[in-house]
């Protein structure tokens, strides 16, 4: 998100009319031999909530972020957040509490327009609590 932001600035766009996207769901891969580095071999979508390959938040946080199958890791240099079993060989990137709360603090950081986020009924408090409270900007009539 950070290098995307930067160009945008780099090319002329004002900060302010900047809204970066939040994801409130996770993607998963499967075939994963070992969580390596960004751009891994892997062998296809793993498993999902609505469609192979994208588990909404709900069913994250019900079924794979406190599940003794799956290891939490954090990527310090992307700060992000993954989770990965090594007996299933899946590999799941997903937007955490604490990655969110960084992006948020960037964001302001920068004095970007806000955040955005897709998609609601994906999340039940978790990940848009952190995002509170953020300047509301009055509308010109």
């Amino acid at each position: 998100m950070t290098d995307a932001v930067l160009r945008l600035i780099d090319a002329g766009l004002p900060p302010d009319k900047i809204v970066p996207g939040l994801p409130l769901y996770g993607r998963s891969f499967s075939g994963v031999d070992s969580p390596g580095a960004i751009g891994s071999p892997f062998a296809g979508a793993g498993p999902g909530s609505t469609e192979p390959g994208v588990i909404d938040y709900t069913d994250l946080s019900a079924c794979y972020i406190d599940s003794i199958s799956y290891q939490s890791r954090w990527d310090s240099a992307a700060e992000a957040s993954s989770l990965y079993s090594a007996r299933h060989q899946i590999f799941i990137s997903f937007e955490s509490v604490s990655s969110a709360e960084r992006k948020v603090a960037w964001i302001r950081s920068r004095g970007l327009r806000g955040i955005m986020f897709w998609e609601l009924s994906q999340d039940f408090g978790g990940i848009i609590g952190c995002a509170r409270p953020f300047p509301r900007r009055r509308q010109s009539p």
